[in-house]
């Protein structure tokens, strides 16, 4: 499973100030926090983790070329690990929060699925993640308490963005052999399917019981770049508070028209449902209501953009307000 590619031949993606990321030339000490997200009994909610992993491996590039990264300082056979999902991004220069996933490494190179060299230059700043798995989530034994059951009808669901349009359903099988398993890959352990740090999960819960959830990791500081495809898009947001319609600046990126027409942004309601939201000649409107302007409403961690064009890039920043500082 991956996050959509960046269509980076399509265009120069867009630098917004005021989001600060590290530059340290050793795995970070990222700083740390958690929240706790409520699934409503049998109900579906949109959820983003927030945090991500901590970084494994940092430094400055000495040199980039098509889809590889490199830095002759770093040994990353040496802290890397075979088989498990990393994805790296760029921490310093115009293109600050750039990331893609890194599809095989050597000493002193990354690999990267998409070809980042016209963004970035040598000197400039990486960090080096494990992507969240669903064990690094929701556990190895399902210690988070989903409801666990024979097939995805009766277990509850996690649904993960697969990186063409299209969600991977997990679930906790409870029938030996137990463990996490996918709707369409039998017995296969599924406990190491990556969530990448730009995809929102689906969780439908299958019990007569809320399920609360906490999601625990590093904070990111640098603005979050989305390859965005026609369709759902199930979309992290990345920062835990402060992120509202309107300083996320999708206003100047999305599809504008009237609720028919134009790209949809659906955020959850705190307990069921969702409200939608279109841009209109800059302005944010709730479909089916009055024309006020609805630019303060907040970005839960979890949404859903609605693409109603071409696959395209956005990008939402960090409230600089909020983590200018941190």
């Amino acid at each position: 499973m991956k996050f959509h590619p960046l269509l980076l031949v399509a265009s120069v993606l867009p630098f917004v100030p005021g989001a600060w990321g590290q530059t340290t030339e050793t795995a970070s000490s990222d700083l740390a926090g958690h929240y706790q997200i409520t699934v409503r009994s049998n109900s579906s909610k949109v959820v983003g983790t927030s945090f991500v992993r901590p970084s494994v491996a940092a430094g400055h590039l000495e040199t980039t070329s098509a889809n590889t990264l490199e830095d002759t300082d770093a040994d990353f056979t040496a802290t890397l690990s075979p088989g498990v999902a990393y994805w790296v991004e760029i921490t310093s220069g115009g293109n600050k929060g750039l990331a893609s996933i890194v599809s095989s490494f050597t000493q002193h190179g990354l690999v990267t699925e998409d070809d980042l060299s016209a963004f970035i230059s040598a000197g400039d700043t990486y960090a080096v993640r494990p992507a969240h798995t669903i064990a690094s989530l929701f556990g190895t034994t399902n210690s988070a308490g989903l409801r666990a059951g024979t097939s995805a009808t009766n277990a509850d669901r996690v649904e993960v963005p697969d990186g063409q349009g299209g969600l991977a359903v997990v679930y906790y099988n409870n029938t030996a052999p137990a463990g996490w398993r996918t709707s369409t890959t039998g017995t296969d352990d599924a406990s190491n399917l990556p969530v990448y740090h730009v995809d929102a999960l689906n969780i439908t819960r299958n019990a007569n019981s809320n399920l609360k959830l906490v999601f625990a990791g590093s904070l990111r500081k640098n603005p979050t770049y989305y390859g965005i495809l026609p369709g759902l898009n199930y979309v992290n947001v990345n920062y835990p508070v402060g992120s509202t319609l309107g300083n996320s600046t999708l206003q100047t990126q999305v599809k504008q028209g009237d609720s028919t027409t134009g790209d949809l942004v659906w955020i959850p309601n705190s307990a069921t449902g969702y409200k939608k939201y279109y841009c209109n000649a800059g302005v944010w409107r709730l479909v089916s209501g009055n024309n006020a302007d609805r630019g303060t409403v907040a970005l839960t961690p979890g949404i859903i953009i609605e693409r109603r064009d071409a696959a395209t890039n956005l990008q939402i920043p960090p409230n600089a307000a909020l983590y200018g500082g941190l």
